[in-house]
Parts: structure tokens; C-alpha cells; sequence
């Protein structure tokens, strides 16, 4: 049996108004009302007039002005009362990065917030032009900056911090810092990983991420600690760190490769992992490039495993860790928007759940 529940009266009210506006039934000049008009009008006390009126604000369509009453919103007071925000991604190239977009955009559009995409198209110098831009721009009243991992991006946003210009980081782990961050809960990740390649029977594994970013040392952290749990230590040697020495952040195939080389040398046949786990799915499609053109067969061989579930896992087939890409820019968009109101900027962790998507990159050990 379907229970109708009964919509609260500022609700009704707020409803009832917009109709009124849609309809042109406005004065000429605006005017609504004053908050006394409407309380009388509706019969209703004065605070769910205010609480209804807070919706159509909200929403843009009137606006307060004080000692005369509740005026239609004119597009002049729309842009006086905007916020300019930059996003600034590092890497725009990357689909993950275009959800953190939207979604951030899309929330944007609710509160009077105007969003400007900046692209650091995956070089640090630009990435650093762009954040010390921010010290000295005075129309831009706050910031979502993606992460990257490298000392002169620290470096950056303490400079940013102290200035007191307001920011959120989005895919960063705090571990000293008092920046607030929205982030996907990685650990959890590492550890979900662990425990499906274990149960597949796998006891020879590696692992290879660009061991400086904070979101990989906790998949790393959730991965290691899950097979010590039962008894089954990561040696050092099973983790390679593919960070990369370019001023490019992507710059991690040539280290593929040759670890790769090494490792299904020949000579090397009896120590072969039988699993592989990529801290990126964009890592994992460089070694099922090598893999392909080596002739070393995915699951038959060696199980692959990535993380985020960028769309060219599917198309591969490739068990990996799905992100909530889009739910992370509409966290980090309303955290930021909580902060330009006035809620002070201390250190705010916002941990997002993840999910293991299995797939047929990974098979039981023979």
C-alpha cells in the first residue's frame, strides 16, 4: 500500500509562488511582497514564509531587499552575487576527470556559482602557472583543485593556503596537511583487490603504481596489509614504483616496459608472478599493451588488475575499482560552496565508498 507523504507547508507555499511568477502575476515592478504580506496572506507563521522564500532563493528567482521586501530576481543582482571558481584538473585528457566536471557543474548552476575548467594538460610547469595564478586573481573567490603528486604541488597550495584564498583538493589523502579534501576511500580499494586475487589462489603477486601519490600509498597500504591479515607479507621487491622523472605526469612506459622485460625473461620463468595490480587502470593498459605484443596471455598467463574503471576497462575487460567520479565533484563543489558561505575552512575529509567490478582479467590460479 503506497503512504502519500504530505508535503510541508513552506513547501506548498514556495510552490504556489513560483506559479504566481511563472503566471506574470507580479507587480510590475517586482514586487512580491513583504514577509508580513505573505505570512498574512497564507495564514501561516512568519518563520515557514522565510523558509519559503529561502527555496525561490535558491532557485534565483527572488531576491531580499532590505527594508523594502521580496523583489523578482533581476539578472544584474544574478551576476553581482555570483561566485567565480576554477577547476583546475591536471590532466583533462583523462574520462575520469570529465564526471568531476559535470557534476561539479551541475551544482554549480544551483547556487549562483560560476565554474571556469582550467587545464594543466598533464605538464607540471602549466599546472604550477595556473596555481600561483590563483594568489593574485581577485575576481575568483575559491577553487576545486585535483591533485597531483609531486613536492612543487604542496608547495603550491601552502603558498595558496596561506594566502587565505579558499580551496578543496578532490582525489588527495590528508596526512599533515589542513586542506579540506574530497576523495574515494583507496584503502578500501587496496584491500578488496587483496582478498579477490587471494581467494582466486594467487600467493605471487606484484604491485606497480607511482608510489608518491597519497591515493596510491593507500591502495597499497589496503593491499599489503589485507595479505599480511593472512599471513602472506609483500615483499619490497613485489612493489615497483613507476613515479614518473619527467614534467610529465604520465611518463610511465618506458619503466613498464622494461620492468616487464625482466620479469618473463626467460631466465626468470620459475619466479613469474601470477598476478599483476596496476594503481590505475591507465597503468594496466600499458602492460596489457606489453603483455599483447608478447604474447603472454591475459588471465591465461598472469591476472590483471586495475583501478577506477575508466571506460577502456570494459572494452578489456579488465577487473578493476570503480570510483564515484561523479559523486566526488558534487561533494567537493558543495563543500567549497559551504566554505565561501562562511563555515570556517579547517581540515574536512570526505571518504567515498568504491567498489571491485570482476571481470576477465583475472581467473582462479591453475
Amino acid at each position: 500500500m503506497k503512504v502519500n507523504t504530505p508535503v510541508p507547508t513552506y513547501q506548498r507555499i514556495a510552490q504556489a509562488l513560483r506559479n504566481q511568477i511563472k503566471a506574470g502575476k507580479v507587480n510590475p515592478d517586482g514586487y512580491v511582497g513583504s514577509e508580513v504580506d505573505l505570512m498574512h496572506h497564507h495564514r501561516v507563521a512568519r518563520m515557514t514564509v522565510r523558509r519559503a522564500i529561502d527555496l525561490l532563493i535558491a532557485d534565483h528567482l527572488v531576491e531580499r531587499r532590505p527594508g523594502k521586501g521580496i523583489y523578482l530576481t533581476t539578472e544584474k543582482s544574478v551576476v553581482k552575487n555570483q561566485k567565480n571558481v576554477w577547476l583546475v584538473i591536471d590532466n583533462f585528457g583523462r574520462e575520469s576527470f570529465v564526471h568531476f566536471a559535470r557534476a561539479a557543474e551541475k551544482v554549480a548552476r544551483q547556487y549562483n556559482i560560476h565554474l571556469t575548467l582550467k587545464d594543466g594538460m598533464a605538464e607540471t610547469r602549466e599546472n604550477l602557472r595556473i596555481l600561483y595564478e590563483l594568489t593574485e586573481r581577485k575576481d575568483v573567490h575559491g577553487a576545486i583543485i585535483v591533485a597531483w603528486h609531486a613536492p612543487e604541488f604542496l608547495e603550491a597550495i601552502c603558498t595558496l593556503k596561506n594566502a587565505g584564498f579558499p580551496f578543496v583538493l578532490l582525489d588527495y589523502h590528508n596526512v599533515m596537511s589542513s586542506f579540506p579534501t574530497v576523495v574515494a576511500d583507496n584503502y578500501r580499494g587496496g584491500a578488496l583487490i587483496a582478498q579477490h586475487v587471494y581467494e582466486q589462489g594467487h600467493r605471487n603477486m606484484i604491485f606497480v603504481g607511482d608510489c608518491r601519490a597519497s591515493t596510491v600509498q593507500k591502495r597499497l597500504d589496503g593491499f599489503r596489509d589485507y595479505l599480511a591479515e593472512h599471513d602472506l607479507p609483500l615483499p619490497a621487491s613485489a612493489i615497483w614504483d613507476i613515479s614518473p622523472t619527467s614534467d610529465y605526469f604520465s611518463d610511465w612506459i618506458p619503466g613498464i616496459d622494461t620492468q616487464l622485460q625482466n620479469l618473463f625473461a626467460p631466465e626468470n620463468r620459475r619466479n613469474r608472478p601470477t598476478a599483476i595490480i596496476a594503481s590505475s587502470d591507465s597503468i594496466a593498459k600499458e602492460i596489457y599493451r606489453w603483455c599483447k605484443k608478447n604474447k603472454i596471455a591475459i588471465p591465461g598467463d598472469v591476472s590483471l588488475v586495475g583501478f577506477d574503471n575508466e571506460p577502456l576497462s570494459s572494452l578489456l575487460n579488465l577487473t578493476t575499482v570503480s570510483q564515484p567520479f561523479s559523486e566526488m565533484g558534487k561533494q567537493a563543489l558543495l563543500l567549497l560552496h559551504s566554505v565561501l558561505k562562511g563555515t570556517p575552512w579547517n581540515k574536512t575529509d570526505v571518504i567515498l565508498p568504491v567498489e571491485l567490478l570482476p571481470r576477465e582479467s583475472t581467473a582462479p590460479l591453475k
